[in-house]
């Protein structure tokens, strides 16, 4: 069985793989490889998306699925509104409202409730 390292490794190899054919032989984006290496905001995503595998990978066994996609969930919810809010990455400023508060907590207590045991 392939350890943690092994299998973040695979993941992203085989999905290397795949985007690699979706944009080359699909032609689903553009080829020019100097405009892939415009600004350099996007690089650290690939560095992220290494740690997130992995510690998914980690966390999955000590807190089961759910528990750990509902964190997941709720990780990527406030990391959008903090973009939207702050108007971050080109995209259009949405101010962070009592409402999306009001719905992030609901999803907070849901995940702390799926970790209950």
């Amino acid at each position: 069985m392939a350890g943690l390292w092994e299998t973040t490794f695979i993941v992203h190899a085989v999905g290397t793989v795949v985007v690699g054919i979706l944009v080359f032989v699909c032609r689903l984006g553009t080829c020019d490889l100097g405009k892939w290496m415009g600004p350099l905001v996007h690089l650290p995503g690939g560095v992220l998306s290494v740690l997130i595998v992995y510690m998914v990978a980690r966390s999955i066994p000590a807190v089961g699925v759910a528990p750990a996609t509902t964190a997941i969930i709720v990780g990527q919810v406030l990391t959008a509104a903090a973009i939207d809010h702050l108007g971050l990455l080109g995209v259009a400023r949405i101010p962070f409202s009592w409402y999306h508060m009001a719905g992030t907590f609901l999803m907070a207590g849901g995940a702390f409730l799926l970790l209950k045991k």
